[in-house]
């Protein structure tokens, strides 16, 4: 991404530098179309070299916007690549905090497992009790005959 923005900046600083040179040309063909014109020695006219200049203005104009798009472009694709960077990074911390929230489950899954068999464990022993304290009771008071 910096490097796009390096070679925006690069265009954009040779455009200006082209355009520069082009304003200083048209002003120069300017002035020797008017000293051609005075010394009348040139067969081309200073409307023809006024067209020239003219299109080649328009032609560096031109190319100036579309290299302004190249750069707009250039820009949009920094700034998506940006997003979808951001976008990437928000799903990986997701997967992780998914994970971490799986493996919480997965020990309290493991937890419950445990307290039901310790559970089960003591509702034997529970029943034996149970069966020991009824077996005394009915020594102590057995059913008349």
């Amino acid at each position: 991404m910096d490097e796009i923005a390096n070679s925006s900046k690069k265009i954009e600083e040779i455009t200006n530098v082209i355009d520069d040179i082009s304003f200083q040309t048209n002003l120069l063909a300017l002035n020797a179309a008017v000293e051609a014109a005075r010394a009348q020695k040139s067969s081309v006219s200073e409307k023809e070299i006024s067209t020239l200049i003219k299109e080649s203005g328009q032609s560096l104009h031109r190319i100036v916007v579309a290299v302004e798009k190249v750069n707009v472009l250039n820009s949009e694709i920094a700034n998506a690549s940006q997003e979808q960077s951001s976008g990437m990074e928000a799903i990986n911390r997701s997967v992780l905090e998914l994970d971490k929230v799986t493996q919480l489950n997965a020990v309290s899954a493991e937890e419950v497992a445990s307290t039901s068999d310790s559970l089960n464990e003591q509702n034997k022993i529970v029943a034996i009790w149970k069966k020991i304290i009824q077996g005394n009771e009915r020594r102590k008071n057995p059913l008349p005959i």
